[in-house]
């Protein structure tokens, strides 16, 4: 890997244990300090023994199996785009339209 210790970690959305710092971190304070080297900084405690988690950026399932070859089951950024036409299939057209009025939509 390009970060050898760094590769050792999974992936955890919005639940890792270190952070990785260096030029492509977006955080300012800590750009200014970089001195051509990555730092990797525990943002969370860590029971003795349990497994440390790192993040690959948040990605809904579909971006996780894409680019990873994973997804998580529990993962909050999934998004899945139901057509109106499906949604109103199901719900029926009075009923889809009265829905979509007192959403506001």
């Amino acid at each position: 890997g390009m970060v050898p210790v760094a590769d050792l970690f999974n992936h955890r959305t919005d639940a890792e244990h270190v952070r990785i710092y260096g030029e492509d971190e977006e955080d300012a304070e800590k750009e200014s300090q970089d001195n051509g080297v990555l730092e990797m900084l525990l943002i969370r405690p860590v029971c003795r023994g349990g497994e440390v988690f790192n993040t690959f950026g948040v990605h809904g399932n579909q971006g996780l199996v894409h680019k990873y070859g994973f997804a998580e089951l529990d993962n909050g950024h999934t998004v899945v785009d139901v057509p109106e036409e499906v949604v109103a299939g199901v719900l029926g057209e009075e009923e889809y339209l009265e829905t979509v009025a007192a959403l506001g939509l």
